[in-house]
């Protein structure tokens, strides 16, 4: 039997871990199959010396578990898989003790596999040890147990990536009368047999009258077992009239309030501004405000408006960029499904996700030194490729030189997923089927500094990423599985490249982690986790080697 365990999509754990903020929070999306990490809570393990508690914060479920200075102290998880091989197991702790901890773990009494377990900037501050595994098809027992006088650190919960898929719902949720809810209106995304707790919260003199739909009665908070696509309301009376203001973009350009929903009290007046982006036009509003003037609205009731763009900006780096090698492959790169970058009708520059599912049929082109934040968006590619090997599909996202790219999801096709001229970052950015490529540089881009944390990505038939110019690429926190390769440099080529990989799980690899045949490529690796053998990392023509980890990136 699993303990209390909650199948989480990866791609919402690690947004979880990162900047989307609690699984309510998850963007909305179709129902549809993703890798699965199964967390096991300590508390509701067996545990040995040891006792649950929740005076320290940060922990997740209804607690933690803490023990005794003891030899024998442990906490032992039933844990459930499809296959027997060897998995990926992820501890979260913490430890304020000041020192180092030694841990060991074995599954189903077998021999004990021993590590560190590092401190932490105090007992309410978390962080994670991976660890591989061998469990066998069906149940086991699995046990951290301590290793030596000193006992364990505080812990958390065991992560399991199972290996197995899962299928997802969407809950929507919305609102009669004056009040709100956790999570907020709108829908959201959940892995089959996620309990989700659902608060409503009335306004000032209102009262919650009770819910409809998916639960009835006035309990409050109430919870919704996601085993199909459901609807919830939650009704209210009284109190203050709230009414919704939902905002949009239309072409290049930016709104203040941002693109979203908001609540706003009965005859508030909000006032919309629109901004064009560099050498785009606003060309009006539609729904509730009309012609370019100022955007005044009273809120007596719901209102929807659009701010319409046209033109694009001018001074973009790739409208002016001429690479010193590689030219032929330049000119045939914009004449690829991108479109001339002249034409601003084959691409979208943007800084802002509607934090909502989507479809895209066209590349977000993301601005020299900006950043693009999703706000926990999934995207659907459309007429942009079959996400197969073949060339001259169209990538989801172009990244100028020095932009940012976070809080996104991008789902099947993966198409060419994220192109990036050099010196950018990913974060929060997660692949559930991968194209050609999760991302890549290309041979005719400047390179440089490649940074990627709290992401992941699935399903790459051959590589997830792709270099083909110099960089030095830093990977932290990141979970792949099913793929031929984690990193491929470009077959034959001699460039440099360094590649930093910082608690990385990559499982069923049918190649290798990284491979390269340059002379001058280096590979540093630290808390790497696979069910590959050790031996099989790496095709490389230097050694790969050990280090401390990165900082915080």
């Amino acid at each position: 039997m699993r303990n209390t365990a909650s199948i989480i999509a990866t791609s919402i754990a690690l947004c979880l871990a990162a900047a989307c903020g609690p699984a309510a929070d998850f963007a909305e999306g179709a129902d549809g199959a993703a890798a699965a990490i199964v967390s096991y809570q300590a508390e509701s393990a067996a545990l040995g010396a040891g006792s649950v508690s929740s005076a320290n914060p940060g922990y997740t479920g209804s607690g933690y578990a803490t023990f005794s200075a003891s030899t024998g102290a442990h906490v032992e998880w039933t844990v459930s898989v499809p296959t027997a091989k060897t998995y990926s197991v992820v501890i979260r702790f913490s430890n304020g003790s000041g020192g180092s901890i030694t841990g060991k773990l074995n599954a189903n009494g077998g021999s004990y596999t021993s590590f560190s377990l590092g401190t932490t900037a105090s007992w309410s501050t978390w962080t994670t040890k991976a660890v591989n595994v061998r469990l066998n098809a069906g149940t086991n027992r699995v046990r951290l147990a301590a290793g030596s006088s000193r006992g364990l650190p505080n812990v958390d919960r065991l992560d399991v990536n199972d290996g197995a898929t899962t299928t997802t719902y969407a809950l929507g949720i919305a609102v009669v009368g004056n009040g709100s809810t956790n999570p907020s209106i709108g829908s959201h995304s959940y892995a089959a047999g996620t309990v989700v707790t659902v608060t409503a919260t009335p306004a000032a003199g209102a009262t919650f009258t009770g819910w409809s739909g998916a639960a009835t009665g006035t309990a409050n908070p109430i919870t919704v077992t996601m085993d199909a696509a459901k609807s919830l309301t939650a009704n209210f009376s009284g109190g203050v009239t709230m009414y919704t203001l939902t905002i949009s973009t239309s072409g290049n350009g930016s709104t203040s309030p941002a693109a979203g929903t908001y609540r706003y009290a009965s005859g508030t007046s909000v006032t919309v501004t629109a901004t064009p982006s560099s050498g785009a036009t606003f060309t009006g509003w539609s729904g509730a405000c009309v012609g370019t003037g100022a955007c005044v609205l009273s809120m007596t009731a719901d209102r929807t408006v659009t701010a319409s763009f046209s033109g694009g900006p001018t001074g973009l780096f790739i409208l002016t960029y001429r690479p010193t090698t590689a030219a032929a492959d330049w000119a045939e790169y914009l004449a690829e499904g991108i479109g001339s970058f002249s034409a601003p009708g084959t691409y979208t520059v943007a800084t802002q996700g509607t934090g909502t599912a989507r479809t895209v049929n066209r590349t977000i082109l993301v601005a020299q030194n900006t950043t693009y934040d999703g706000r926990g968006e999934v995207l659907t590619p459309v007429d942009m490729g079959d996400g197969s090997q073949s060339e001259g599909q169209i990538p989801v996202f172009l990244l100028e030189p020095g932009a940012t790219l976070r809080n996104v999801t991008i789902t099947a096709p993966g198409v060419e997923g994220v192109h990036m001229m050099g010196n950018n970052r990913l974060d929060n950015v997660h692949w559930l089927d991968v194209g050609e490529d999760a991302a890549s540089v290309r041979t005719y881009f400047p390179g440089g500094d490649i940074t990627i944390t709290n992401s992941s990505a699935h399903h790459a038939s051959d590589k997830v990423f792709q270099f083909n110019a110099p960089v030095t690429v830093r990977i932290k926190n990141f979970t792949s599985s099913d793929m031929g390769k984690l990193i491929r440099q470009n077959g034959g080529t001699t460039f440099p490249m360094t590649v930093y990989l910082d608690n990385v799980t990559a499982n069923d690899v049918s190649s290798e982690i990284v491979r390269s045949d340059s002379p001058s490529c280096y590979v540093y690796y630290h808390a790497v986790v696979s069910d590959l053998e050790v031996g099989e990392w790496w095709t490389l023509r230097t050694t790969p080697i050990p280090f401390g980890g990165l900082p915080e990136l």
